[in-house]
């Protein structure tokens, strides 16, 4: 579910995880996802990490 600000509509919009991350636009929406499913992963203790 997407809900964007006051000032964009504030219309609620429902969209699968695969087209939302397929869309080529990399806002702060994509990328705060991404550090949430970042948590999710184990890394190992040898990786480099960024």
């Amino acid at each position: 579910m997407h809900q964007p600000t006051d000032s964009s509509g504030a219309k609620l919009s429902h969209i699968d995880l695969a087209s939302f991350l397929g869309t080529g636009v990399k806002g702060p929406e994509h990328q705060a996802l991404l550090r949430l499913i970042g948590t999710l992963v184990d890394v190992p203790p040898y990786a480099e990490r960024t």
